[in-house]
C-alpha cells in the first residue's frame, strides 16, 4: 500500500501523460521524500497532455 501511494504520480502519468512518463518516474523516486515536490509531480502527471490539447484547441504552435 505504501508503494502504491508513493508512486501515485507515476501511475497517474501512465494514464494521463505518457509523453513524460519516464521523466516523472525518475523524478518520483527522490520526490517522495518531499511532499511539495511529490504534489507538484501529481499535478504535472495529470496536466501534461492537457496543455497540448489546449494549444491545439487554440491553434497555437508549441515553441521549443
Amino acid at each position: 500500500l505504501f508503494l502504491i501511494i508513493y508512486f501515485i504520480p507515476t501511475i497517474l502519468a501512465y494514464f494521463f501523460n505518457r509523453q513524460n512518463l519516464k521523466i516523472i518516474a525518475i523524478a518520483n523516486v527522490p520526490a517522495g521524500f518531499s511532499m511539495l515536490i511529490w504534489f507538484a509531480l501529481i499535478i504535472f502527471s495529470i496536466t501534461g497532455n492537457a496543455s497540448d490539447k489546449l494549444l491545439k484547441k487554440l491553434k497555437i504552435t508549441k515553441q521549443a
